[in-house]
């Protein structure tokens, strides 16, 4: 609304150092191989969220730079292996790890699922932060009536719930797991019928995997092929 961009990515020429700048007054600059960040900010920017920007849409990038691809998803553990639900924001990625958690399956990842091809292993999936992040009402249908009030905001402008799981044993997985499945997660739907579990061609599993790749707009072709090699 101010004709300011939200976020600007570009490279420095000569360093090889990539900038992300945002409209609130934070920026972030990266070495090109990924292996140091250094943020500045202006008065009045909260560290929350110089925070959510750096666990999110930054790591994301340096995972990138260090050969990973990153899917905007959330990721459980059942049975020892990883499974992700991936989907545009409000599709129930984060409540749908929340309700697997509360059924005894480990919550490995929060919004952004890091992949890591494993020689002589094959694709594992990296842990995130210890915690999932959720809509009021998404709190009350998973924890019940009255969670929404006793849990604390995420980012304030976002109205969203912190569900800290490094409070609770088994709650979240450390280590890492090797990737069973990658769920779509479709628009919601009033068909009595629903939910419905229906298998993606490889084209359009490919297809669907680009859309949802977290920072693809910071990716130029170049680096958007290399994540699918």
């Amino acid at each position: 609304d101010k004709g300011v961009p939200i976020l600007r990515v570009w490279q420095h020429a000569s360093s090889g150092q990539y900038c992300f700048q945002y409209c609130e007054g934070l920026a972030f600059l990266i070495d090109g191989a990924g292996e140091r960040i250094w943020a500045q900010w202006i008065e009045g920017v909260s560290p929350e969220l110089v925070t959510a920007f750096l666990l999110s849409q930054v790591f994301a990038f340096v995972l990138h730079l260090r050969g990973c691809t990153c899917l905007h998803a959330s990721s459980v553990v059942v049975d020892g292996r990883a499974v992700l639900f991936a989907g545009n924001p409000g599709r129930g990625k984060s409540s749908t790890a929340a309700a697997f958690s509360e059924r005894g399956c480990a919550v490995l990842a929060d919004d952004v699922s890091a992949l890591r091809l494993e020689p002589g292993v094959g694709l594992l999936a990296l842990p995130g932060p210890a915690r999932v992040c959720l809509w009021p009402d998404s709190a009350e249908f998973v924890y019940g009536g009255g969670a929404a009030e006793q849990l604390p905001e995420f980012l304030p402008w976002e109205n969203k719930r912190l569900v800290r799981l490094d409070q609770s044993p088994g709650k979240h997985q450390q280590e890492p797991a090797p990737l069973a499945a990658v769920y779509l997660l479709a628009p919601r739907s009033d068909d009595p019928g629903a939910p419905t579990i229906e298998p993606l061609d490889q084209a359009g599993g490919l297809l669907e995997l680009l859309i949802n790749g977290f920072v693809s707009s910071a990716l130029d072709s170049e680096h958007r092929g290399r994540e699918f090699l």
